[in-house]
């Protein structure tokens, strides 16, 4: 059959298709006249046909085929460079495929070919090569919903990219240092149904583009093109009771292109297509033992019935596993007298009882056993006299007393009185003040209250200075991390407590750094500061005062009177985080 015959027939084929929508008008020409296109579609909001109501015009390349082969549901076909570079000239072309296999059966098959695509097309195009091959998916030609999403797609998707490509990138093959200026990934989806599941049920089946805001939020560009084989949603506010029961205030939904499952708290998947529950233990503590009491509730009726808001009720007999329940009942047991040992030295996190390994269980044994419990603890190795209890993410410090060769007794360190250590020296001094920053990021029982407390009741000393600087030290560079305000006011407290004992420049200036993390400096305080940077001839402290006082040009000038190892040292101290976009 001649060519032009077969074009004029799929281009008919098409026409025909499109034009059902009702929301269409066809523009496309016969016999190969218009160099890389063959035509447009005017493409209307509604199916009210006038000027006012166009939504958009999508330039296209029509392509047909005979043969017997039409129920695939992708196929390859070749697109010329010159083309390529022509579409992407133009902001984009959708190329249809028509494949007849006689005058009565067909499929068309389409590639909307907008800049993105052509961008990463091109730029891994074969060299020495005019044409190559590029994959095409089945156009759902009795779905008019579905190709009015295609088309809307198209023209929202070629407004976000012209203009914007050039600089877009593939989050597949980003370099890790890029990665920090993308920010806000985000993707529309189009609904032309009267139902939110319409649009979800979409999603599986036509590609959607993911954009990603950068320079500063003021440039969103395209970084992936995907096809969702499932999204789950963020929390949605519904009950689900169990019996007239209330056990969970929140769900998430799970679709993909043949299901729906209601996810329910951590452990448990509900399948609205197959009426079924599955459960599978996961989750922080507290997560967990809600889970298992729903769980128990559910074994101990024979029907129990589920609503989840009053969109979904059903009824379940889950006699099959009720094998399981005597495990389930004393692991359930098991878990709550480890939420009471947690509760009881102070524990403020829930514990992440997916990232627990073996070594982690023989931990929490521990805590259990020896910490909560009061056994001793056989190890035959000498411990320190403080030492980091470790599980997941969890941290907790103890106290360790000697009671013979081999036997300790161990004390959360936040139950101790007085709780002192010994120095090297033979000096007694509080156990907190030897806490390093990492101790103040990762303590998960940390008592700032006791910790102001046992510090404060110390005498000072000489000696005791140099410990009391680094704690405080090492807590303003914690504080910097983690922005936790109880340690904050445990930093002021001794920090006063300080320079009320021995009222030193550099003590004075530590104080003031505290205050100036929340922009608490009076004018009395940089009077002090001034007089300080008058009297002080040390270049670190006069630049510590050209830091608070945010005097650009002195910080630049003590900067450079820095030698390179005086400068190394200098970045080591908590102040110079309030200076370093001055000296970067």
């Amino acid at each position: 059959m001649d060519k032009s015959v077969v074009e004029s027939r799929a281009i008919n084929k098409l026409e025909d298709v499109l034009t059902r929508t009702e929301q269409i008008e066809t523009n496309i020409a016969k016999g190969d006249k218009i160099p890389s296109w063959d035509g447009e579609l005017i493409v209307y909001n509604s199916k009210k046909i006038n000027k006012s109501n166009i939504m958009g015009n999508i330039r296209i390349q029509v392509k047909g085929h005979f043969q017997d082969d039409i129920d695939k549901k992708t196929i390859k076909h070749p697109v010329s460079k010159d083309d390529l570079k022509n579409f992407q000239t133009d902001g984009g072309c959708m190329f249809f495929v028509v494949i007849m296999k006689n005058m009565d059966d067909f499929s068309i098959y389409y590639n909307s070919l907008l800049p993105y695509d052509l961008k990463l097309l091109l730029d891994d195009f074969p060299e020495n090569q005019s044409s190559m091959s590029v994959e095409f998916s089945q156009y759902p030609k009795n779905d008019l919903q579905l190709q009015m999403k295609i088309l809307r797609s198209f023209i929202y998707n070629r407004t976000k990219q012209i203009g914007t490509v050039q600089a877009a990138v593939s989050l597949r093959e980003i370099q890790e240092d890029r990665l920090k200026d993308l920010d806000n990934l985000s993707f529309t989806l189009f609904q032309t149904g009267g139902h939110i599941r319409d649009m979800f049920q979409s999603a599986f089946r036509i590609p959607t583009y993911i954009y990603a805001n950068t320079f500063n939020g003021k440039v969103s560009v395209p970084v992936e093109k995907v096809k969702f084989e499932e999204m789950t949603t963020g929390e949605i506010p519904l009950d689900v009771c169990l019996n007239g029961n209330c056990y969970y205030k929140n769900i998430r939904i799970k679709k993909s292109i043949d299901d729906e499952q209601l996810l329910i708290g951590q452990s448990f998947v509900c399948s609205t297509k197959y009426n079924k529950l599955n459960f599978d233990l996961k989750g922080n503590l507290s997560e967990r033992i809600t889970d298992l009491n729903f769980l128990l509730e559910l074994y101990e009726n024979k029907k129990s019935t589920l609503t989840i808001g009053n969109s979904y009720s059903a009824e379940f007999d889950l006699e099959d596993m009720r094998e399981n329940y005597e495990e389930y009942k004393n692991h359930l047991m098991y878990l709550g007298i480890l939420q009471l040992a947690l509760n009881k030295i102070g524990v403020k996190v829930d514990l992440e009882c997916d990232l627990l390994t073996e070594q982690d269980e023989r931990t929490i044994q521990i805590i259990i056993k020896c910490v909560c419990g009061g056994s001793l603890l056989i190890c035959d190795k000498e411990l320190p006299q403080i030492i980091n209890l470790e599980a997941a993410n969890i941290t907790v410090p103890v106290m360790v007393d000697r009671k013979s060769s081999n036997k300790y007794k161990l004390k959360s360190l936040f139950e101790e009185i007085n709780a002192c250590v010994k120095l090297d020296n033979g000096e007694l001094i509080s156990a907190y003040l030897l806490m390093k920053k990492k101790s103040f990021l990762l303590i998960s029982n940390m008592n700032y209250e006791l910790i102001t407390k046992e510090i404060l009741q110390q005498e000072y000393t000489q000696e005791l200075e140099p410990h009391v600087i680094n704690f405080i030290l090492n807590g303003i560079s914690a504080y910097d991390e983690c922005r936790n305000y109880e340690l904050y006011e445990m930093l002021l407290k001794v920090s006063k407590w300080q320079i009320s004992n021995h009222e030193t420049d550099i003590n004075t200036l530590n104080y003031l750094q505290i205050l100036k993390r929340n922009n608490e400096i009076s004018l009395q305080e940089i009077e002090k500061l001034n007089d300080i940077k008058t009297k002080n001839q040390e270049l670190q402290i006069k630049l510590g005062v050209a830091i608070l006082l945010e005097s650009k040009m002195e910080i630049k000038m003590y900067w450079k009177q820095m030698e390179g190892e005086q400068q190394a040292l200098f970045k080591k101290y908590p102040i110079y985080y309030l200076a370093k976009d001055y000296l970067s």
